[in-house]
């Protein structure tokens, strides 16, 4: 997985801006609200848009995808716009909490960043968020999901998914069409992997089920863990994890005999889930997150193109967001507001249809509306898109 990790992102930091305006006139540009208007401005040199987050560590696919899509909205638009020229600054986190805070005051520092998606994790978000509202600096998450981030009174803060306290309710609902009256709900030790498991377990005990908690910390369950499943039995496992550990640990239960559904959520959703299990101990998991890995739509078609004609790789889970909110900014940008305090305005006032939702912002930056969650599981060996699910 190191390997493989490596390798796409030494990709998305080697190629050029050329593979990105060849790509871009092959396949169309994917955002075309982004287009130059008549009279458009002449924006001053010295513009970027950065990204912060992992793009090494264990949680760096999550931001390999996020970052691809930042480099390539900004490429697009750069080929599109010779009078306003932006570039694409990236921030590798390697998703520590213990060095956020100095990499957001280098972020922040950077007065050519007027906008920055990311961060990509919850702990690194609590402290990276605070510096970039002191310096009036916008950001949008698309993976971050605590809902206390929304919480902290940041003006700058933006979120374009929906936030924990409306995932447990939607994986709970969705354990509830299983039909399953006990359900062993493990979680890592995280805190928000502690705090997802908690509301399903709330929720399903309010239906009625039987449920017992188990904290798995690596991938591996303890043979008294594994001892006290058995005798519980349950018809479903739900698994809240902050790395993917889901693989390794599905295959442990499969090894040991658990044959209860197996649910996790986002950390999951990649096909790494399927190489730890292996194709047969996957094949009928359910993996719930914020966003769609399937993008199967016309709408998505150009995007998808362009992205894997840029990385040779399919977009994963959350590049879709990343990119739509990218080019958000870009809008903002290409509208004239080219400080940070005019496109933080802009984010807080606009709204904007991207390939996969509308983006307009609460007063607190979360998404307005309801944010669906969206369920996939593993078919042939394959992730598969199931569709979304609501709270009950």
């Amino acid at each position: 997985m190191c390997t493989r990790l490596v390798a796409r992102v030494a990709t998305i930091l080697t190629v050029g801006l050329l593979a990105a305006a060849c790509s871009s006139a092959h396949h169309g540009t994917a955002a075309p609200s982004t287009a130059s208007p008549p009279g458009a401005p002449t924006c001053p040199p010295g513009l970027a848009v950065g990204f912060y987050g992992a793009l090494t560590g264990p949680s760096a696919t999550i931001g390999i995808n996020q970052a691809g899509s930042v480099q390539l909205a900004v490429a697009q638009f750069d080929a599109a716009h010779s009078r306003c020229h932006v570039a694409y600054h990236s921030f590798d986190s390697r998703g520590d909490p213990a060095t956020a805070p100095a990499l957001a005051a280098t972020v922040a520092a950077d007065q050519s960043v007027l906008g920055v998606i990311g961060p990509t994790l919850d702990d690194e978000a609590q402290q990276a968020d605070a510096i970039f509202n002191a310096a009036g600096l916008p950001n949008v998450t698309v993976s971050a999901t605590a809902a206390s981030l929304a919480a902290q009174g940041w003006t700058t803060f933006h979120r374009g998914v929906a936030n924990d306290n409306e995932e447990g309710p939607g994986i709970a609902a969705f354990i509830a069409t299983l039909k399953a009256n006990t359900v062993a709900v493990l979680h890592d030790g995280t805190t928000r992997a502690a705090e997802v498991a908690g509301i399903v377990r709330q929720q399903l005990e309010a239906n009625g089920t039987m449920v017992q908690t188990f904290t798995v910390t690596g991938s591996q369950a303890d043979p008294a863990t594994i001892t006290a499943l058995h005798a519980f039995d349950p018809r479903a496992v739900f698994y809240s994890n902050g790395d993917n550990q889901a693989g390794a640990l599905l295959r442990q239960l499969r090894a040991a005999g658990v044959s209860a559904t197996f649910v996790t959520n986002d950390a999951a959703v990649d096909q790494s889930f399927v190489q730890a299990a292996g194709p047969a101990a996957a094949n009928g998991a359910y993996l719930a997150a914020f966003a769609a890995v399937a993008l199967t739509q016309p709408q998505d078609q150009p995007f998808v193109h362009a992205y894997q004609a840029m990385f040779h790789a399919a977009p994963g889970l959350y590049a879709a967001e990343a990119y739509d909110t990218a080019n958000q900014l870009l809008a903002g940008i290409l509208a004239g507001d080219i400080t940070r305090v005019r496109l933080n305005a802009y984010l807080a006032t606009s709204r904007y249809a991207g390939i996969v939702k509308t983006y307009a912002y609460g007063t607190n930056g979360e998404l307005e509306g309801t944010p669906p969650i969206i369920m996939h599981t593993i078919r042939d060996g394959q992730i598969t898109l199931v569709g979304p699910v609501g709270a009950p």
